[in-house]
């Protein structure tokens, strides 16, 4: 019996008894997802290996061997074989990338389809990333120093609040750290008084608020 267009590639995932197996329990339910999408006919397999094969496209990805830039148009299994071709016999790299690119693949395949929409992916992703992480480390009225860091990227933090001491007002939640890739931290409104920040000859009577991340936080 022929196999259907891209079953190469998945014959490269590492088996056990001749089943695949994965040293990451997402790894599975990824693989799993595909699989059970199909099967309910939600999309066909050269669909699928439509997207897939968009996902490891890019050179940076996995580049063509020397001498084979020149890609047919339609030929939608190349890229897969190219993939699956740099991935023999290293399990660590195909639950760490190639996992990666089936599970984005089947995301904006059922967002084409219009059985999920990127906002409802969105806010799944953004729920679970809540529910798994660790509670908040200060609460409302914690007294807090700011670390003396020179913070990398958009962090919102004036170096004038380094090393001084504030009051936490108010959790905002998890957000996308910055210079961190797609990593989640918590920030914090801090409150923090002017002659804390400019000494005793500023108003007694006037306060600052900034948000602060986590990472850039300490007890006082």
């Amino acid at each position: 019996m022929a196999k259907l267009p891209g079953e190469e590639a998945i014959d490269l995932l590492p088996r056990d008894e001749g089943r695949p197996v994965f040293t990451e329990p997402w790894s599975a339910r990824a693989f799993a997802i595909v699989v059970k999408m199909y099967d309910k006919h939600h999309y066909s397999w050269p669909e699928w290996v439509d997207y897939f094969s968009a996902e490891l496209a890019p050179p940076a990805h996995y580049p063509r061997p020397e001498g084979d830039d020149e890609r047919p148009e339609g030929d939608n299994e190349r890229s897969v074989d190219i993939a699956a071709s740099k991935l023999t016999g290293d399990s660590e790299r195909v639950d760490a990338e190639y996992s990666g690119y089936w599970l984005a693949a089947c995301e904006k395949l059922l967002a084409a389809k219009g059985i999920v929409t990127k906002a409802e992916l969105d806010d799944r992703t953004a729920a679970l990333a809540e529910a798994e992480s660790p509670g908040p480390r200060f609460a409302p009225g914690d007294r807090i120093v700011v670390r003396k860091v020179d913070p990398a990227g958009y962090s919102h933090l004036p170096l004038y609040v380094c090393d001084k001491s504030g009051v936490v007002e108010r959790d905002l939640g998890l957000s996308a750290s910055p210079g961190a890739g797609e990593s989640r931290q918590r920030v914090y409104t801090v409150r923090f008084t002017a002659r804390e920040l400019w000494g005793s000859d500023a108003s007694g009577r006037d306060n600052l608020f900034f948000s602060v991340w986590d990472s850039h936080m300490d007890s006082a």
